[in-house]
């Protein structure tokens, strides 16, 4: 992923393995800023492959939108937040994060210093 700055991946069923794969060019890659994977069904354990990668990399926005992310998923992507110094922006939206969970993403963009663009 030499040079490439922005990936739109939507839409396009990618599977864990090749998630994987994409978490680890991701996290060597010294150029690519923005990356959309929404409306992939990624589910809780795409969101803990990509969080396990997202701090390491230089990625300033991340779509998750329609990612099939649930409870799980939005826990790991919350220490994500707490630890990437370049991510500034987070989209979420169309997923199933509530409650406590929702609470939690918050609190840890509110504690962030300076605070992401987070879409819930």
């Amino acid at each position: 992923m030499l040079g490439v700055m922005s990936m739109d991946l939507s839409q396009n069923c990618i599977t864990i393995e090749e998630l994987k794969i994409l978490a680890k060019a991701l996290q060597n890659s010294a150029t690519l800023l923005e990356l959309s994977l929404a409306k992939n069904y990624l589910g809780d354990e795409g969101a803990a492959i990509l969080s396990a990668h997202i701090a390491e990399s230089k990625l300033m926005s991340l779509n998750l939108f329609g990612s099939g992310i649930k409870e799980e998923g939005a826990k790991a992507l919350a220490s994500v937040i707490s630890s990437s110094t370049s991510l500034t922006h987070l989209n979420l939206q169309y997923n199933a994060v509530r409650g406590e969970t929702k609470k939690m993403l918050e609190a840890a963009n509110a504690a962030r210093v300076p605070q992401l663009v987070l879409v819930l």
